[in-house]
């Protein structure tokens, strides 16, 4: 049975963003201090941090309650850029450990071609785009709905650019004096491609240390799960898989449920989940990464994984150094998931801390997806880092879900519908 609820009725509501911080001042909040968190109304929530809104024996918790923003590394490459390289300026001593660090994890995500594939004024989905240095392949990846792909040169001097749909083919030689971070624009004359059939995946971190907002969590991704499909104007099939993983020693590592359009099943076994395991700080995302990819991706179908988490995979071993098995096997799926042009979009959840958000915001940029985070605003769960990013908005979690999973999914830009706190009283 497919969703069937009303979605762009209340996005005819409130249409203009609230912005996040004052001015537009470039900074990066690379200073201590500087970290910019979104701005909202005044006013504060009426709901406690156990979901209480003075209504005791509350039994199901609604949907809209969480808080989030959203911020996307690969239309602000000059901010993540500036971040990774400037790390002997920083006075913040946590930023710049956790910045040298993470560099050891690094892809070279700070070197990324931005390229927008297009016929005429349509979009073309499902192409593929291949970077080469003289005769040697570099890099592959897929556009999305929207026509992007994002490819990663590396050192590489001479680059060029060979993007085919079937038996439509263009290149193009990037020139040497590109400026950076610009986007790359190429028609494919003859293209007709959009998605029919669009893949979700949930691959959700269950251990312990999720508790505190485990089950406001399956309230919002079953209200996600039960709007993305009518933010679409046409009919398309979509089909749903959620993935929940703990850790080593627990009572499962992971637990998979197959694609399927049946929505009541799906919403049942989401609710069926609790929060529990865990132990240590780091989590088996590499495991649950490596699984993920391998399930039943179709090659026509718009594929996003939607990854809750509060901690990285294990990507340290016992004398702290990288060259680990889960290093290894976390950076293969992402590759994987590069090369069957799955997107991937991380909501960091609270006890998230420096280096887990570089490592998620980096496999988003690795498969052209987008960095979500939870904010305080809500007042639910514990404590939320303040994210080392620029000017976001504050949103209602589960409107971002919809709008970003619109965007991967369906090729659809969504208007931002700003959090209005709760009045009290």
């Amino acid at each position: 049975m497919k969703a069937k609820t009303l979605l762009i009725i209340f996005l005819a509501v409130l249409l203009i963003p609230v912005l996040c911080s004052c001015g537009n001042n470039r900074d990066y909040g690379l200073e201590p201090g500087r970290e910019k968190g979104g701005r909202v109304p005044d006013g504060s929530s009426s709901w406690d941090k156990t979901g209480n809104s003075g209504n005791q024996g509350q039994i199901e918790i609604p949907a809209g309650q969480l808080t989030a923003g959203e911020w996307n590394d690969l239309a602000n490459m000059e901010f993540w850029h500036k971040l990774m390289t400037q790390t002997a300026n920083l006075t913040d001593e946590y930023l710049k450990r956790s910045i040298l660090t993470y560099q050891n994890l690094d892809q070279n995500t700070s070197t990324v071609l931005r390229v927008a594939v297009s016929n005429g004024d349509n979009a073309v989905f499902n192409a593929k785009v291949e970077l080469y240095s003289g005769a040697n392949l570099i890099d592959t990846a897929f556009t999305d709905p929207n026509g992007r792909a994002y490819v990663f040169a590396g050192g590489a001097k001479s680059k060029r650019l060979v993007v085919t749909y079937g038996q439509i083919k263009a290149e193009y030689s990037v020139p040497h004096d590109l400026e950076l971070f610009s986007e790359i624009k190429i028609e494919l004359s003859g293209a007709v491609s959009a998605a029919k059939i669009c893949q979700l995946m949930f691959v959700v971190d269950t251990t312990g240390s999720m508790h505190d907002e485990i089950d406001y969590l399956k309230a919002e991704i079953k209200d996600v799960a039960m709007r993305i499909l009518d933010a679409s104007p046409e009919r398309v099939e979509l089909q749903i898989a959620l993935l929940f993983y703990r850790d080593h020693g627990d009572s499962y590592v992971t637990k998979y449920f197959p694609f399927s359009e049946d929505m009541d099943e799906v919403m049942k076994n989401i609710s069926d989940q609790a929060a529990a395991g865990g132990g240590d700080f780091e989590e088996a995302v590499d495991i649950a990464f490596s699984e993920a990819v391998e399930k039943q991706w179709m090659k026509e179908a718009s594929k996003l994984i939607i990854h809750v988490a509060d901690a990285p995979h294990h990507y340290k071993d016992e004398q702290g150094g990288f060259k680990t098995k889960d290093n290894e096997r976390y950076f293969e799926a992402v590759a994987k998931m590069r090369a069957k042009g799955i997107r991937v979009v991380s909501v960091a959840s609270s006890g998230v801390d420096k280096v887990t958000e570089f490592l998620m915001r980096q496999h988003c940029m690795l498969t052209g997806g987008t960095y979500v985070f939870l904010t305080n605003h809500s007042g639910i769960g514990n404590e939320k880092i303040i994210p080392t990013v620029g000017d976001y908005v504050v949103e209602y979690l589960n409107n971002c879900l919809v709008r970003v999973a619109s965007r991967y999914l369906l090729g659809i830009e969504l208007p931002v519908v700003p959090y209005y706190p709760h009045k009290q009283g």
